[in-house]
């Protein structure tokens, strides 16, 4: 073999660090910035990211939406249960709302006629 062969295969070789490096360095990103960014799934987002990369990248586009969403928080407040008691006093209160309002509209509907 001669030298340009060996310069060859060195540049072989340096391309394919630089495309691992890259790989790892695309991987471990999602993780980092969920990390950075503390989001309560930071794990699963890094391993979404790796699992991503190691599928050929379908699922890293996914790890990298999700690292920089902002999950949201719902704060469910009890409700307290009413009696049978105090739901019907408040029905038949509305009721009574209701046909008043509707007494007012046919009185009105007939003075304008």
């Amino acid at each position: 073999m001669d030298a340009l062969t060996y310069f060859a295969w060195g540049v072989l070789a340096f391309i394919f660090c630089i495309i691992v490096g890259l790989l790892i360095w695309l991987g471990g990103m999602p993780g980092k910035i969920a990390k950075r960014h503390h989001h309560p799934q930071a794990a699963a987002i890094e391993i979404c990211g790796w699992l991503g990369i190691l599928l050929g990248g379908i699922g890293w586009p996914i790890a990298m939406v999700w690292a920089f969403t902002n999950p949201v928080s719902i704060a469910v407040q009890p409700v307290e249960p009413r009696s049978a008691n105090d739901q019907l006093e408040s029905f038949e209160k509305r009721v009574s709302e209701l046909e008043r309002e509707l007494a007012e509209s046919k009185k009105q509907g007939g003075e304008n006629a």
